[in-house]
């Protein structure tokens, strides 16, 4: 059962609980102090069951930790690519600007921007997520070879690296030539920064929960 199917029924089981306390008290002949009495028990009962289902309800949104973040870095190596040469022509390729619609409801859009590719030395499609703007691609097309880092679990999975399901690159530079202005891909300092950064929004947002439990939960 996935995690907004269980929030949206520990809502209702608390709306349930909410109308049962309202039909109750309108059922009831008391004096204004014996009203008032029943309105604190019945506001009591609704923040236990509150309590309670947040204790025990996962929230739809997924929370890591900094031992899984380490675990998904650890579990990663760098390749050393061109992106140049690719005559491959789908719409799917190149440069994206998307919006992740996560949360119950839908409430919450998450902005972020791909570069797809062609990798002809991996037969791999590959890409290239950034979460810090759209101009981390203006000079992309430019930069003839470039490392990037992978999480070898995804890398080796025979389910990623297709043009509908890439294998998604969470670190990114150029290996001669920055991608970033001024020359940020050769600051260590900023770089894993962004990358430690760039692993939390994928996981929490990203990565399918079949393959979140698969790599990182239950290994």
């Amino acid at each position: 059962m996935s995690e907004t199917l269980i929030f949206i029924i520990a809502t209702i089981v608390v709306l349930i609980i909410m109308a049962g306390i309202a039909v109750v008290f309108h059922r009831i002949t008391l004096t204004s102090n014996g009203k008032i009495k029943v309105i604190g028990l019945s506001m009591a009962i609704l923040m236990v069951t509150v309590l309670l289902l947040y204790v025990w309800f996962p929230s739809p949104f997924r929370k890591v930790t900094g031992d899984q973040i380490n675990k998904y870095i650890s579990e990663s190596i760098d390749i050393e690519d061109s992106l140049t040469g690719n005559t491959q022509v789908n719409e799917k390729l190149g440069k994206h600007n998307k919006t992740m619609v996560i949360g119950y409801r839908d409430s919450f859009k998450l902005p972020y921007y791909e570069y797809v590719f062609y990798s002809k030395r991996q037969n791999k499609f590959f890409n290239l997520l950034s979460f810090e703007g759209e101009s981390v691609f203006d000079r992309v097309d430019s930069v003839k070879s470039i490392v990037m880092t992978v999480n070898k679990n995804l890398f080796n999975d025979t389910s990623y690296g297709t043009i509908d399901n890439p294998v998604p690159v969470l670190r990114f530079m150029g290996k001669n030539v920055s991608i970033r202005y001024e020359n940020k891909d050769f600051n260590k300092a900023y770089m894993n920064v962004r990358y430690v950064r760039n692993v939390r929004t994928y996981l929490e947002d990203f990565l399918p929960e079949k393959d979140f439990n698969r790599i990182i939960k239950n290994k």
